[in-house]
């Protein structure tokens, strides 16, 4: 034991200083997401090994939310496509046929 007595109500406020960077990114403009990749990119190349993995795992998030808006925009496009040519609704396994 180093000495040190856990504190419980410490370690839950700096948990609840914690920033939900999903939630974050899904507010953001394209324009930030791409600088925030870069920044990202830029960890992950550091020689440190943990700095490294977090610029890695926040390179995944920053990913999977451009992913996310190309997905959206892409159904928006299908449903007035449909719209305009008069044809039922598009289903997800429609849309996902088309790529």
């Amino acid at each position: 034991m180093t000495g040190k007595v856990f504190n419980f109500e410490e370690t839950h406020a700096r948990m609840n200083r914690t920033v939900d960077l999903a939630a974050v990114l899904k507010t953001i403009s394209a324009a930030e997401l791409e600088f925030f990749r870069r920044w990202f990119d830029a960890f992950a190349e550091v020689n440190h090994k943990g700095a490294a993995g977090v610029g890695k795992a926040l390179g995944v998030l920053v990913d999977a939310e451009k992913a996310r808006r190309e997905w959206a925009a892409a159904r928006v496009r299908a449903e007035f496509d449909s719209m305009m040519a008069e044809l039922p609704r598009p289903s997800l396994t429609d849309i996902l046929s088309e790529e």
